[in-house]
């Protein structure tokens, strides 16, 4: 049987050498898990960091300082400030000054916000679905137990330059 010389991906050939490497893999797969999710959550007007931002929020009574959201994200405070500017615009979220600590902002999870969250949460399992559909039921389990180990032994990363 004939193998292959080159596969085309994202606009560009790549040998077969590079096709075989198993990092090449992960991060083909990377690329269009961001790929359909930023397509899956456009509708909402939001990408992956900005549904990450309302999840905070959900699962802090709807509400949480921007220190907080730096600390919990990993992210800087500027994009942080950024990220927030963009979710008020949004009618997503309001940033009310904190009564305790005037230097201080609370981030306000809206009714709108919510529902974004709610609908991007179902949106996101979409993406998991079309990323799994070529494996069986049992191998989805194992994937998704692989990857969770493997995410939860990677080092932070701060402020990484993809735009989630």
């Amino acid at each position: 049987m004939a193998r292959k010389e080159h596969t085309i991906f994202l606009a560009f050939d790549v040998p077969a050498a590079v096709e075989e490497n198993y990092v090449f893999g992960v991060w083909r797969l990377f690329a269009q898990s961001v790929y359909l999710t930023r397509k899956k959550l456009a509708p909402l007007k939001i990408a992956t960091r900005h549904y990450a931002a309302l999840a905070v929020l959900a699962s802090s009574n709807h509400s949480a300082t921007q220190s907080t959201l730096v600390q919990v994200m990993g992210l800087s405070p500027n994009v942080v400030l950024a990220m927030v500017d963009y979710l008020d615009g949004l009618g997503y979220t309001k940033r009310v000054q904190n009564p305790r600590n005037r230097r201080e902002n609370i981030v306000l999870l809206s009714k709108k916000g919510r529902t974004a969250y709610d609908q991007a949460i179902v949106l996101l399992r979409e993406v998991e679905q079309e990323l799994l559909a070529p494996l069986t039921g049992e191998q989805c389990q194992q994937c998704v137990e692989i990857v969770k180990k493997l995410g939860s032994s990677a080092p932070p990363t701060r402020d990484l330059a993809i735009d989630f």
